[in-house]
């Protein structure tokens, strides 16, 4: 079962998929400068890190982007594979 964890900030979104219950971690990576000048982002898998510079507009082409990698790293062959998002909240006040 693959698990997909987001934490998404104002100009990033972080994530790890998991393969589950093992707690694999199947790929990791940062979105980072999101709607700023000289974006790019960062995606590891089995140990090897890559890095690409892209123009992102908004948090849904980060998303967008995050879909297309899962794909061509055959990390997914489908999106019914991921059987759960989950998505780190932050509260500011008491």
């Amino acid at each position: 079962m693959k698990i997909l964890a987001v934490n998404a900030g104002s100009s990033s979104l972080k994530f790890q998929m998991y393969e589950m219950p093992e707690e694999k971690v199947l790929i990791s990576g940062v979105f980072e400068r999101i709607g700023i000048d000289n974006s790019f982002y960062t995606i590891k898998i089995n140990g090897e890190k890559t890095r690409k510079e892209t123009i992102l507009t908004d948090h849904k082409q980060a998303v967008k982007i995050l879909v297309d990698e899962l794909f061509k790293n055959k990390i997914i062959s489908s999106l019914d594979e991921i059987k759960g998002i989950g998505h780190r909240i932050v509260q500011g006040a008491e």
